[in-house]
C-alpha cells in the first residue's frame, strides 16, 4: 500500500492499495520504498497515468505495466503507528490498483472478487446476504414510515408495549438478579430512631418569631 503526501480537498491524505501480479516488480518497488542497496537508480522514477477512468499505465524506470482500478468487496481500514505500539486509524480504503503483466488481457469485471486475503475468497457469495431483486414498493414505504416513527419517538402501529419495572434482588449467598417489581414485594423502610423527650419540640410550620416567643415563655 502507498500513500500520497499531499492532502485532498477535505484535508485528509489519500491512500490506495497497490497490488502487482509480478513478484519481480513487487520486489523492485519494495527496494525503492525501503531505500535498499539493491534498488536501481532508474527505478526511483515511478509514474502512474490513467488513460480512462479505470485503466492506466504504471511506469518504473524504463518499463511500463498496464494497470486497472478495481473495487474491493469490503472496506479496508488503514492504520498508522508512531511508536510501534499504538495504532491510529487514518482512513478507509475501498479500491485497489492492480498492476498486470505486460501484454496480459484486461480483467472484464470491476470488482476484485476475492478481496485481499484468502478468507475473503468469493466473499460476496459466501458471506454477504444476497440482495433483494424484487421488493414491493409498498413494503418499502411501510418500512420508511416505521423508521420515521421510531426516530420521532413514537411506537410502531399494531404493537403493544409493556413497561416493566425491575429491581435487583440478592439472596443470602450474595447472588443477585433482576426481577420484575410486583405489588406483593415489600419495599425496605428506612430505620429511624426516636429522640428522647427534651421538652417541647417546635413545629415545622411555626415562623422564626413564634419560635423565639416559645423560647422566652419557657424561660
Amino acid at each position: 500500500m502507498s500513500t500520497t503526501s499531499v492532502p485532498n480537498s477535505e484535508g485528509r491524505e489519500e491512500q490506495f492499495l497497490f497490488r502487482c501480479q509480478s513478484t519481480a516488480l513487487a520486489e523492485r518497488i519494495k527496494a525503492v520504498l525501503n531505500n535498499l542497496p539493491s534498488a536501481r537508480k532508474e527505478d526511483f522514477n515511478m509514474d502512474l497515468k490513467w488513460a480512462k477512468d479505470r485503466e492506466g499505465v504504471f511506469k518504473i524506470g524504463g518499463d511500463q505495466f498496464p494497470c486497472q482500478l478495481m473495487d474491493l468487496p469490503g472496506v479496508i481500514e488503514s492504520y498508522k503507528t508512531y511508536n510501534d505500539a499504538n495504532l491510529v486509524k487514518s482512513t478507509d480504503v475501498g479500491q485497489v490498483i492492480l498492476v498486470r503483466e505486460p501484454g496480459s488481457d484486461r480483467i472484464p469485471h470491476k470488482e476484485a472478487r476475492h478481496g485481499l486475503t484468502p478468507p475473503m475468497r468469493d466473499a460476496r457469495k459466501r458471506h454477504f446476504r444476497p440482495p433483494h431483486q424484487h421488493v414491493d414498493r409498498y413494503v418499502v414505504e411501510e418500512v420508511e414510515q416505521d423508521l420515521a416513527s421510531v426516530l420521532g419517538g413514537h411506537g410502531l402501529e399494531g404493537l403493544q408495549y409493556h413497561d416493566v419495572e425491575e429491581v435487583w434482588v440478592e439472596d443470602d449467598e450474595g447472588n443477585g438478579e433482576w426481577k420484575p417489581v410486583t405489588s406483593k414485594m415489600s419495599v425496605p423502610k428506612l430505620q429511624t430512631k426516636k429522640l428522647p423527650p427534651t421538652g417541647k419540640r417546635p413545629s415545622k410550620k411555626k415562623t422564626d418569631m413564634a419560635l423565639v416567643q416559645d423560647f422566652i415563655e419557657e424561660i
